[in-house]
């Protein structure tokens, strides 16, 4: 049986530490209001998959962009800081969910990674239309609401 400190260890060492400290990093620059676009920038650019994310998100059909969008602080004052906040946080938490192997007792990754894909947009979606919010935060619940059971997949 392993005990409690062992299982701490093990979690710390495990792939959602390290996002863990990404995540705090661009939530902490997105929330702190003595932060700028540039702060955000600089993190995003370290991690080419965000960066390519929020690019396209950028010129995406959805803003209707008139030029294309190729530097990262444009997108980032384009599309704001919410709505970077929530790619960064979907792009970190994405990679947990790739492996797709089924297990004995039915579970997968992928099919974890729907159902908190959607639960994460319902829940949006209500605070939109009920509480007449944004709903970022409860995006960002919805998405990790399960994650502890890639933790115990992880570690266990």
């Amino acid at each position: 049986m392993i005990s409690p400190k062992e299982l701490i260890n093990m979690a710390n060492g495990s792939d959602l530490a390290s996002i863990r400290q990404i995540l705090n990093k661009i939530i902490q620059v997105a929330l702190d209001p003595q932060s700028n676009a540039v702060d955000l920038k600089n993190l995003i650019e370290a991690d080419p998959p965000l960066t390519a994310k929020i690019l396209r998100r950028a010129n995406s059909a959805f803003y209707g962009m008139p030029r294309k969008v190729s530097d990262v602080l444009d997108a980032i004052m384009f599309i704001g800081f919410e709505a970077v906040k929530e790619l960064a946080i979907s792009q970190a938490v994405v990679d947990l969910f790739q492996n797709g192997e089924i297990h004995q007792n039915g579970y997968s990754r992928n099919s974890l990674w729907i159902h908190c894909v959607a639960v994460a947009s319902c829940a949006k979606l209500i605070a939109r239309r009920e509480l007449r919010r944004y709903g970022n935060e409860v995006y960002t619940a919805g998405l990790l609401h399960d994650i502890g059971l890639i933790m115990m997949d992880q570690v266990l």
